[in-house]
Parts: structure tokens; C-alpha cells; sequence
């Protein structure tokens, strides 16, 4: 029962550092409401949008009234996109793709190989003790076998 408690107790410690490094690389951003391509042109040609921000494909915009808003280019870019915002008086901030850091980009290639590591020691420790315990017994009964007087 206490090896049980014992494992228990060190998974979920295992499961609250993984959910502590999952919420700390987790950028938690205003929800967006999502937007057609088609229908985003429409609303900077109506002069409803306000500023927009370019990262790759995507494209996030601030109405004028606030609302936030989000939208993907074609897989081809708009090569005239960039004019036509600026032609309708919208602000334009271009950033690139955001990619995930170098420290989260460890932690996914080598957790797996971490574990089974990790693993394999807890093995390796618990046939060690019980290859101990095993000699133990057997020393003990070798020691039985000679102290005592043969019988015949």
C-alpha cells in the first residue's frame, strides 16, 4: 500500500510540473471572432477596419469600434494587399511567424526519451534490490547449510 501511495504521490507531481510548463509557454490572447477573406476585404474597402496586423498568413485586425478580428490570406498572398490596406487608410504592422521557443522545442523532442530513461532506471533499481534480497536469502541458507552438523 505505501509503494502504491508513493507512486501515486510522484505522478501527480510529474502531472503539475507538465501542466505548470504547458500553462507558462501557453499565450493566452483575447478571443477574435474569425473572418472570410472575402468579407474582410469588404470591411476595409467600407473603411471598418482600423489596423491590422500581418504575421505570415494570418492577419488579426482591430475594427473601428474595437472589435478584434481575424482572418487567413489565400495560400497564394495577395501581392496588393499591403497597397489596398494602406489606400483605405488602415494601419499596417507586418511581425513574423511566431514559432515556438527553443526550450519548448527541447522539451517535446526529448520528453519522451527523458521518460523512458527514467523508466528504465526505476526498473533497473527495483531488480537490483531484488536481486539483493534474492542473494541475502541464499547467503542466509548457504550460512544454515555449513553451520550446522551434517546429517547422515
Amino acid at each position: 500500500m505505501n509503494n502504491m501511495l508513493k507512486n501515486l504521490v510522484i505522478w501527480l507531481v510529474i502531472g503539475l510540473v507538465l501542466m505548470t510548463v504547458f500553462n507558462q509557454f501557453n499565450t493566452r490572447q483575447q478571443a477574435q471572432a474569425p473572418m472570410e477573406y472575402s468579407q474582410f476585404l469588404d470591411e476595409v474597402k467600407a473603411g471598418r477596419i482600423a489596423k491590422v496586423t500581418i504575421e505570415g498568413r494570418q492577419l488579426k485586425a482591430v475594427t473601428q469600434d474595437g472589435k478584434r478580428v481575424t482572418s487567413y490570406s489565400p495560400g497564394i498572398m495577395d501581392i496588393w494587399l499591403v497597397s489596398d490596406l494602406l489606400k483605405y487608410g488602415v494601419k499596417v504592422e507586418a511581425k513574423p511567424e511566431e514559432e515556438p521557443s527553443l526550450l519548448m522545442n527541447i522539451f517535446v523532442s526529448w520528453f519522451p526519451m527523458l521518460l523512458l530513461m527514467a523508466y528504465g532506471s526505476s526498473s533497473c533499481a527495483r531488480c537490483r534490490a531484488a536481486g539483493a534480497a534474492a542473494r541475502f536469502r541464499s547467503a542466509s541458507r548457504a550460512r544454515a547449510c555449513w553451520t550446522s552438523p551434517p546429517t547422515r
